[in-house]
């Protein structure tokens, strides 16, 4: 049992790692740009859906201190519509900014934001192996 509790409380580093690690990527997103959740994912380490998962388990304040809404799908599709009020909103921030949206649709082609002119996941875990690692500090 306390193999389990110790497991618990190194998964919650983990992920409170991961949460930074997400976040400090997000943040520096600037604006008319866009990254879709597999691009992060695959700089620290984790999946599409992971990140997903986080972005969307955000709080009010975290929603205010980032620029969550400049994540979408990889095809520039804006996925939190299905939530609703939220998919709303993030469409609304993204119109204000001025970005090119088509059927609830960001344009890639003009707002893909690539960090360093990296397009790949081989060079992205290389690339930001010593990022991630400053970010557990």
């Amino acid at each position: 049992m306390q193999t389990l509790t110790t497991s618990v409380s190194t998964e919650q580093k983990t992920n409170s790692e991961l949460k930074k690690a997400i976040f400090s990527i997000v943040s520096q997103i600037p604006e008319g740009k866009v990254m879709y959740f597999g691009q992060i994912a695959d700089m620290v380490g984790t999946t599409a859906r992971v990140t997903g998962f986080v972005m969307t388990g955000m709080n009010e304040v975290e929603m205010q201190q980032l620029p969550w809404y400049r994540v979408v799908a990889k095809d520039g599709f804006i996925s939190s519509i299905k939530l609703g009020a939220k998919g709303i909103l993030q469409k609304q921030l993204l119109e204000k900014e001025g970005y090119k949206i088509a059927e609830n649709t960001v344009d890639m082609n003009e707002h893909l934001w690539i960090l360093a002119g990296i397009n790949h996941s081989e060079d992205l875990a290389e690339d930001y192996a010593t990022f991630i690692e400053g970010l557990k500090r």
